[in-house]
Order: C-alpha cells, then structure tokens, then sequence
C-alpha cells in the first residue's frame, strides 16, 4: 500500500468520526467552543 493510500485512509477516517462526532454531540455542548 502507498504512502498516499495511507494518508487517503486517514483523512477520511478522520472526516467520519468528525462527522460522527458533530452529529452525536448535542448543539454547543463543544468543549472548545469557547
């Protein structure tokens, strides 16, 4: 596997939890919102 398949791998690993997160997390309930 490529350097970039790996990378390719990550970022969307990261986007689906991101987005898993944000979806689950209620409105503001953030811990770096502010």
């Amino acid at each position: 596997m490529r350097v970039s398949g790996w990378l390719g791998a990550g970022v969307l690993t990261a986007g689906v939890s991101a987005a898993l997160l944000a979806g689950a997390a209620p409105a503001g309930a953030e811990p770096d919102a502010g």
